[in-house]
Parts: C-alpha cells; structure tokens; sequence
C-alpha cells in the first residue's frame, strides 16, 4: 500500500506528521510526501526519515502555477502507484483531492486544521472558502476535523464519505513535563518574578498587541516578566509598541526558539490571545507542562480549556479582563496550583500515544473500504 502525504509546505512534515508516518509504518504501508521545500533551511528537514519531493504549490489559491502542480503531483501519484493521499494545508487539500478527480481510484484523506469559514468569521469567507470545501468535499473519502466546532459544521454541511474528530496531531509526553535543564537565571530572570509565556508567529492573527496593552495597564507589575517567542512581520512594529508604553525591562523578544519545553517550564502562566486557530499546539504543550492558561474564547481553544478550572478564556480585544484575569493567577498561586493539575489531567486525551490510535483506526478504515 502506497501512501502520499501532501502539503503545500515542507515545515508541515517537521512540525506535525512524525505521528501520521508512525502510524502508517506501524500498518505496514510506504509512506512519501510532497511539499513546497523552497526557502525552508530549518535544520529538522534533515530528521523528516520519508522521502519528500520537491513539487512548487504555490499558498495563494490565485496563483494560476497551481494547475502546474497540481498536474506534477497526478503524474507523480501515477508513476507511483499511489493508493492514498493525505493532504494537509488549504492549498494541498486542494490539489490533494483534485487529483481525484483525475484518478477515481485514489483514497483521498484530507485533515482541515481550521476551516477559514467559522463562528465570528467574515461574509466574505463563508462566501469564498465554505462552497469551494462543499465541492471537494464530494471528492474526499475521510475528513479529519482537529476541533469540536469544525465537525459540526462539516458533519452537517459537507458531503464527505466520512468525517471523524481526532484531536489534533498529539502533544508528546516525552518531551514535556520534565526537569528544565535550562534556568531562570540563564534567561535572565529572577526565581522571585511571575513569568508569562506567549508562543506565536508575530502576525496579526495572533494577536500579542492584546498581551502587550493588558500588561501596560497592570498596576504594579515590577515583579513580572513577559516571554515572547517567535519571529515574524510584526516584530519590528510590536517593539515599538513595547518602547512606547515603557515596557522594555518587562517584555522580552526571544526569538524563534528550538527550546520551547525548557522555557514552558521555567514559566508561570501562558497567555495565548489569537483570533483563530484549528487546535493550537502550544495552548497543548503548556498544558502538559503543567500551566494554567489564559486565551481567547475561540474554536479550538475552548476545545482544550475549561474556563475556570484549567484558566480563563476572555475575548481577543477585551483588554481589561486579560489584564484582570493575569493579576488573579499572580495574586492567588493556589488557584494556579489548582488549573495547572487541571490541564495535565485533561491534555491526556490530546497526546501523542491517543491520537496515534486514532490515525491508526482512519487509515486501517481507509484500506478496508471497498475502492
């Protein structure tokens, strides 16, 4: 049985499939992928142990270089003797089950993580982006949907042979909830001072000016230290913001970081306002880590935190609530002893040993439904 996972791009196979490529080596199956490598140099596309081909999908759905790729990857799938596709990101999803269209034959799993058209979405994406998944979904043999939300809407609206919930790509264990062999004092921190981790692209989508004006209004905050790790098109605009309110000795820029689980644990809270997500990886990764969570009531995150038992979901642009629910876990360490137990008790059904298990029974159904 031959397996080809798609993506429009590379970091999804270093970010998000080691699980996918487990399960299907567990059921004995020839996994490869194709993706978008240009311009990617991170050092974790050398430890992706599958093939990936080189195919350039393009991320815009205008790009008219799409039909290009998307006739590579059917030849691709044609050489290869390809029996499934499992295709990851809007534009691989795409292109992923077009090829279908093409080739009858092909099992077509397609996993959304977050659909673009959702609850406090705009006019304009339920009028884009619902009727082109309607149409495919005719040509999609399994959905995988990462949040309660998502299912909902594609259990009664799309048309897929099938539609299951798995919870996201599994968080792992292994990696977290361990010893720190990184200390506060190496990141220049006091063992005194109440730390708040934010983990994100710099994009608007999630949100840090929130994080950054909640702080601003906090009274008093000397003790505290706000941990920013990422990198992205507005980091040069969220440090003048920074400068402005005189925050410089509080917030800290700290880059891309390959040592997420190290800085987790040396944290007290993790604050995650973001307009949208699928199911957030790093809301999971603080929650194994034993955090309480602050984050916006959205899809996805409302999927993972109970408000007032594992943290507090408030509004993206609520500001003032942000500010007081951060100064509620400062002041009262017992109640954030209380969510933090609360979060590792309930992350258990999003690891990656019980999302494996359910990979395994999608693929498994996938094989066994008669072609």
């Amino acid at each position: 049985m031959n397996v080809l996972i798609l993506s429009s791009v590379i970091r999804q196979f270093y970010l998000f499939e080691s699980n996918n490529i487990l399960a299907l080596r567990k059921l004995g199956y020839n996994v490869c992928g194709i993706a978008n490598c240009d311009g990617d140099e991170d050092l974790r596309i050398k430890k992706i142990d599958i093939p990936i081909h080189h195919v350039d999908i393009k991320r815009s759905p205008f790009d008219i270089r799409n039909i290009l790729a998307l006739w590579n990857v059917l030849k691709f799938t044609r050489i290869n003797k390809v029996d499934i596709i499992h295709c990851h990101s809007p534009i691989g999803g795409v292109v992923g089950r077009l090829v279908k269209l093409f080739n009858p034959s092909i099992k077509v799993i397609y996993t959304a993580h977050g659909f673009h058209f959702y609850r406090g979405s705009s006019f304009t994406s339920w009028l884009i982006y619902f009727p082109v998944e309607w149409i495919l979904s005719f040509l999609t043999d399994c959905l995988i949907t990462i949040n309660n939300e998502d299912f909902m809407v594609a259990k009664s609206r799309l048309s897929s042979k099938k539609t299951v919930y798995v919870p996201g790509v599994g968080v792992d264990e292994s990696r977290f909830n361990v010893v720190p062999m990184l200390s506060r004092a190496q990141l220049g921190l006091k063992q005194t001072q109440f730390v708040i981790l934010c983990v994100g692209e710099f994009i608007s989508r999630k949100n840090h000016i929130s994080l950054i004006k909640a702080i601003s209004i906090l009274n008093p905050r000397d003790n505290l230290k706000v941990l920013l790790c990422g990198r992205g098109v507005l980091e040069s605009s969220l440090k003048k913001v920074v400068r402005d309110l005189g925050l410089d000795d509080i917030v800290n820029f700290m880059g891309y970081r390959n040592d997420i689980d190290q800085i987790v644990a040396l944290s007290d809270v993790f604050v995650f306002p973001s307009y949208q997500e699928g199911l957030p990886v790093s809301v999971m990764e603080a929650m194994l880590s034993g955090l309480p969570v602050i984050a916006s009531n959205i899809r996805g995150v409302s999927d993972l935190i109970d408000d007032g038992k594992g943290g507090f979901l408030v509004e993206p642009d609520d500001v003032s609530t942000l500010a007081n629910k951060i100064n509620e876990l400062m002041s009262d360490p017992i109640k954030s002893d209380s969510m933090s137990r609360y979060n590792q008790e309930k992350i258990r059904d999003f690891t990656s040993v019980s999302v494996l298990e359910k990979m395994l029974s999608v693929y498994s159904d996938c094989v066994s439904t008669e072609r």
